[in-house]
């Protein structure tokens, strides 16, 4: 369908396989943030982690929406973050 690509082309789920699941929106900027198709996604699927990464995500921090926790951080953190559940694995 042409026009404004869907939910499912800009985000991605991605899994560690350490028993973590992520729910990947990317962003230019944490600003431009619609929560909305990714707390659709977290109802769905309670156990996932859901992340933001957005370049001004400097520090990481996170924000709750209707009770949903959402974590921004830039794509160095997300970097970061794959390797520490990496090491923490092995």
């Amino acid at each position: 369908m042409p026009g404004k690509p869907s939910w499912h082309s800009r985000s991605r789920v991605l899994s560690t396989s350490i028993a973590n699941y992520l729910a990947v929106e990317c962003k230019w900027s944490a600003r431009d943030f619609d929560p909305a198709h990714l707390l659709t996604f977290g109802r769905t699927y309670p156990k996932f982690e859901l992340v933001v990464v957005a370049g001004d995500a400097q520090p990481e921090f996170t924000r709750q929406y209707n009770g949903i926790t959402v974590r921004f951080l830039n794509l160095a953190g997300l970097a970061a973050k794959f390797e520490n559940q990496v090491a923490a694995a092995s």
